[in-house]
């Protein structure tokens, strides 16, 4: 497999890339992914491919030198902004409790 790589300033600390490959994906102190190895072997490489698809950040990438292509995961669909509460109007007649 070519290298993997791991943008820290990317990184948000979702730790979604550690359980699914262990051995080439950690956490430092703060949560923000550190990799253990930057050429995993063939065991390791369709695991790490997968962790580059599952990163919300798009922090890792798998460069394709002989292309130039990088591998990296799909951007995060952002939610919309949650709807504003408007304070309860008084009913006529209810008293508050």
């Amino acid at each position: 497999m070519k290298r993997s790589e791991a943008d820290s300033d990317l990184c948000v600390g979702s730790g979604q890339c550690v359980p699914t490959e262990p051995a080439v994906f950690d956490q430092d102190d703060d949560g923000i992914v550190a990799l253990l190895t930057d050429h995993p072997d063939d065991q390791s490489a369709a695991q790490a491919r997968h962790a580059v698809a599952l990163c919300p950040s798009r922090a890792l990438s798998i460069p394709q030198e002989s292309s130039g292509y990088v591998v990296r995961s799909a951007p995060a669909v952002p939610r919309p902004p949650p709807t504003p509460t408007r304070p309860a109007l008084p009913l006529p007649g209810v008293d508050r409790l």
